[in-house]
């Protein structure tokens, strides 16, 4: 650290000396970092965004400044943003507004959804090498512990707010008042008369973080005084349990997960021979860790205990499904496999003029492809779905013996019971040439009656489900 650094250290509050620890640690070189400061106006961004000004002041950061999230919920949400403009312009920090719309994701309740919104922005906001700013303080540590306590967390919600974790493709958030009490923040407003809003559904004890925050927290610190520190003591040391146990879950997953088919679209999927192999609460771990590689909000033990009873344990022939919020979690072929749940299905037939076209968008089914070569050759194909098809259809495939249905090659394709109505069969001349992404047929003739791999046409389709594929 330069002279001019100490010097500038020595006139700062003992807040803002440990908010500069904490952003030199996770940040390295803070004079050159953009800090961008998430603020809602409450009292802890506010002090959070009080002593970063400072910091700034003293040239110990260059990079300042804020975002508010305007999230129209409240009657005041419009004052609130009038307010931490007026605050950003008195400090002369830039302040990005950003409106969203909550109710066009509601699903997982508004909170959640609100949170998840915020977040988007966050990253889409934040510069490259960025670092995002949050107030959460140490009750708000307690709160989260005792909330996903109750909730029935295992040890990774126990774990509670990290400090830090990446954000976006090259940014951090940062959370420096972490280790910092409430009563602390509110008495450095109070002795530097920062004004701030007051949000009033926190006072709304319907909400269980209200009712904890408001009730029973302090019923609880009137008892045990302390206790609130004691609960992110706490929740810090099961952090760092967490992260040799994260390590050595990341080496059982190595064993267990494996990769689909590419035309799956199901990227890992759980061999459960090798998963049960494992020890119960590793399995239990290792299925937790696939389902947040998914990016899905982790279940919680019921719903964990349910998958394993009905699902994995399920008999080998059986097709068991379980469904987390827009997925389902099936079991297929001794796999555990996450899919979407599918939007209905249109199996008309589609006439595709592959000579112009080479690529062809189905909608909830995919995206088709064929060689370039084969298209022009082609110039014209139809590509039909197991609906369309007669039961008695029999074909050949190329490599393999005998004439057999369409279900018996599914079945022995293992294309999984979900996908089976969706994967596109192309015709040609009346019949038919591939599954595409599955198998080619044998014995294929032109018009003429001539083999097509006589004449130089070779089929090569491609194809990979997409659910969410549009015309």
């Amino acid at each position: 650290m330069s002279l001019s650094s100490e010097s500038s250290l020595k006139t700062l509050s003992s807040l803002g000396e440990s908010v500069f620890s904490v952003l030199k640690h996770y940040t390295k070189r803070p004079d050159s970092t953009p800090f961008v400061v998430a603020l809602s106006g409450g009292v802890d961004s506010t002090v959070l965004l009080h002593v970063l000004v400072q910091l700034r002041d003293a040239g110990l950061i260059a990079s300042l400044s804020a975002i508010h999230v305007h999230h129209g919920l409240s009657t005041n949400a419009n004052s609130w943003a009038e307010h931490c403009q007026n605050l950003c312009q008195q400090w002369q920090v830039p302040l990005d507004v950003r409106r969203i719309d909550v109710n066009e994701a509601l699903g997982d309740g508004i909170e959640q959804a609100a949170r998840s919104m915020r977040y988007q922005v966050f990253e889409q906001l934040l510069p490259e090498q960025g670092c995002l700013l949050q107030g959460h303080h140490q009750d708000d540590q307690a709160e989260t512990l005792l909330f996903r306590l109750f909730r029935g967390s295992g040890l990774d919600g126990l774990a509670g707010i990290p400090v830090q974790r990446p954000l976006g493709k090259s940014g951090q958030l940062i959370r420096p008042l972490l280790y910092v009490s409430r009563a602390a923040i509110e008495a450095y407003a109070r002795d530097h008369q920062l004004h701030h809003i007051e949000d009033e559904s926190n006072a709304d004890q319907r909400f269980a973080r209200n009712y904890l925050r408001q009730s029973l927290i302090p019923q609880i610190e009137q008892r045990w005084p302390g206790a609130s520190e004691r609960l992110a003591v706490l929740s810090g040391e099961v952090l760092e349990s967490q992260q040799w146990l994260r390590q050595a879950v990341e080496e059982a997953a190595d064993s267990v997960l494996v990769a689909a088919p590419d035309y799956w679209s199901a990227g890992q999927v759980v061999h459960i021979e090798s998963l049960l192999k494992l020890s119960q609460p590793m399995a239990l771990r290792v299925v937790r860790y696939w389902l947040k590689q998914k990016d899905l909000l982790m279940p919680d033990r019921a719903v964990l205990n349910t998958l394993f009873d009905e699902v994995i344990h399920s008999r080998e022939d059986a097709e068991p499904v379980l469904q987390l919020g827009d997925h389902e979690v099936r079991r297929f072929d001794g796999l555990l496999v996450l899919v979407p749940v599918l939007k209905p299905f249109s199996e008309q037939v589609i006439s595709w003029d592959c000579e112009t076209q080479s690529e062809l968008p189905v909608p909830a089914s995919g995206r088709l492809t064929l060689e370039e070569g084969t298209a022009r050759q082609l110039k014209k194909v139809s590509v039909c779905f197991r609906h369309n098809l007669p039961d008695s259809t029999k074909v050949r495939v190329a490599g393999r013996k005998g004439s057999k249905s369409v279900k018996r090659w599914l079945q022995e394709y293992k294309v999984p019971p979900w996908l089976r109505e969706r994967v596109p069969f192309l015709f040609y001349n009346g019949q038919m040439l591939c599954a595409a992404g599955v198998w080619v047929c044998d014995l294929l003739q032109d018009k003429e009656g001539e083999p097509l791999d006589s004449i130089g046409i070779e089929v090569r389709a491609g194809w990979r489900f997409d659910p969410y594929q549009s015309q």
